[in-house]
């Protein structure tokens, strides 16, 4: 048997019950994930694939490349040479 819950019309809060509880609206929107967002779940997915196994080059590759599309421009030099095998 479901329960049949009251609630004042002013202010939306339940009458009785020992516990609050209010209406809400249930079309609120969902926040959108900033410009930024999207890249740094690409980095942290590029690590952890890499992390799984450090000696991967190509996996070094593609977390180098997805840390490099979030720096600016005037920070994509790199310090070491270009990771080949040897």
């Amino acid at each position: 048997m479901p329960y049949a819950h009251r609630f004042d019309r002013r202010d939306g809060v339940r009458i009785g019950g020992g516990q609050l509880a209010g209406l809400v609206n249930a079309t609120a929107e969902v926040p959108q994930l900033p410009e930024q967002r999207p890249r740094e779940l690409r980095v942290d997915a590029a690590y952890r694939a890499w992390a799984r196994n450090r000696g991967d080059v190509e996996r070094l590759r593609e977390l180098r490349a997805a840390v490099s599309e979030c720096l600016p421009d005037g920070q994509q030099k790199h310090d070491r040479k270009d990771l080949t095998p040897a």
